[in-house]
């Protein structure tokens, strides 16, 4: 196998990291190139004739998924960053929820947890970072927290279902007559558009 195969073949193994929403500049795909081609002329160093062509192959797929989850790496580090120097300037509801978010994707869920709640004492009544605030609680298995925060949303948006079935979850526990009401309610609310669009 010549060197020039070895590359294209390094090449078309590295195509699966395409481009993504999050990653507008390819950044994952020049990494996972970049380890390929790198894996590939390392491990051609290696073996004769067959065993030089598997320990090629080795090295680029190796190389590949290196580089790809070096480059995803820099780039969560980079939006968490920018997310964060976006919170400092400005204090508004969305650039709040997106550096928490930012937080939590990179593994840092009691922070992410901590600047919602602090940004909810300064600003109570605002309803998508309550909103995000109960999902973290829920997701953390904070049921007890949640609740409270879901009873208030659905009282202010009765026909998000989002809410009432988040609600149902929070309740599954603690009051299961109440979460089996809300399922209830869920079902036929989704059910209607339905019905409607049939006749």
């Amino acid at each position: 196998m010549t060197m020039k195969r070895v590359i294209f073949l390094a090449l078309a193994l590295s195509l699966a990291a395409c481009k993504t929403t999050d990653d507008p500049d390819n950044t994952r795909a020049v990494g996972a190139v970049a380890g390929a081609v790198l894996g590939a002329f390392v491990g051609y160093q290696f073996g004769g004739g067959s065993g030089q062509m598997i320990m090629t192959v080795l090295g680029a797929v190796g190389g590949g998924a290196g580089g790809y989850y070096a480059a995803d790496y820099i780039i969560k580090r980079d939006k968490k960053k920018m997310k964060k120097a976006a919170y400092k300037k400005s204090d508004t509801e969305k650039v709040t929820i997106d550096f928490a978010a930012a937080l939590w994707e990179s593994g840092k869920s009691e922070a992410a947890v901590n600047v919602i709640e602090t940004w909810l004492k300064k600003h109570p009544d605002r309803i998508n970072a309550q909103f995000e605030l109960a999902n973290y609680y829920l997701l953390q298995n904070r049921s007890e927290d949640a609740k409270p925060l879901l009873v208030l949303l659905a009282k202010r948006q009765p026909n998000n279902w989002i809410v009432l079935n988040n609600l149902a979850d929070a309740l599954k526990h603690e009051d299961r007559i109440e979460a089996l009401r809300l399922t209830t309610c869920l079902i036929a609310r989704l059910a209607k558009p339905r019905a409607r669009a049939a006749s």
